[in-house]
């Protein structure tokens, strides 16, 4: 994402700088290509930066063993061991004992009255806890997102207004392969 915060200014720029209509020969024709676009810049940099900042939220503040590892193989091939997951664990335990208990419940974790003894139970466990917890930067990222998504549906929306208003209705109707076959009907009908 951070590329887009990048490369909208600078083509937004770089298209500021070109005239409106491009005139190109080729061959004898004269070829008329209308350079300015039918969007917001602003609209399309502000949903980058947007998305930017959900991501860079979540790479934050996100669970750390969520962010690090995918799955069991990955932390186990990472050369990390048990001490790491207690590391991984240091939030979780410094919550309530009510917190601790929801966030169980919702990862799906049974209490054990045994100790965990396979480090792959262990790992597993931790990273159901720790990706259902972080609820409040979960709605800032998914506001972040949604402000993004928005601004992309409004660029959308024009760009189906301005081809829309571009067309003639009727004009595109005629040019049809089927209109003939329209007209047949109509004249039985």
């Amino acid at each position: 994402m951070g590329f887009w915060l990048v490369f909208v200014p600078l083509a937004a720029k770089a298209m500021h700088e070109v005239s409106d209509v491009l005139v190109i020969e080729l061959g004898g024709q004269v070829i008329k290509l209308n350079m300015t676009l039918p969007f917001s810049w602003q609209s399309l940099f502000f949903a980058a930066l947007s998305f930017s900042a959900g991501n860079l939220l979540v790479s934050i503040l996100g669970p750390r063993i969520v962010l690090d590892h995918k799955d069991f193989g990955s932390f186990d091939s990472s050369g990390k061991t048990e001490a790491h997951l207690r590391e991984y664990d240091e939030r979780f335990n410094a919550l309530d004992e009510q917190e601790r208990k929801r966030l169980l419940h919702l990862a799906g974790v049974k209490i054990s009255e045994r100790p965990e003894i396979d480090l792959r139970n262990k790992f597993w466990k931790a990273y159901a806890i720790q990706n259902v917890s972080a609820h409040l930067l979960r709605w800032i990222c998914s506001a972040f997102y949604a402000v993004g998504f928005v601004l992309l549906c409004e660029i959308l929306y024009k760009q189906v207004l301005w081809v829309t208003s571009s067309i003639s209705l009727s004009a595109y109707l005629h040019q049809l392969v089927f209109w003939p076959v329209l007209e047949w009907l109509a004249k039985w009908l």
